[in-house]
């Protein structure tokens, strides 16, 4: 993780790159290969795994990814 992260209560983060200004909502998981560019928004329970990449400011919606 870089600077100015913010992480939400029970979310879960293991070999991933997350860069500068971003927002991991709760109860998200972000796992196994992904990389979330700057100024990214993962909304609450979200689960990313598998590689999956967010290019710099884009924002995912609550509840939209279970990959």
């Amino acid at each position: 993780m870089w600077q100015d992260c913010k992480i939400g209560k029970g979310a879960k983060l293991r070999n991933c790159l997350v860069a500068s200004r971003r927002h991991i909502g709760e109860e998200s998981e972000v796992m196994d290969g992904c990389i979330l560019g700057d100024d990214v928004l993962i909304g609450k329970g979200n689960k990313l795994s598998n590689g999956i990449k967010i290019w710099s400011g884009k924002a995912i919606e609550s509840a939209t990814i279970s990959f």
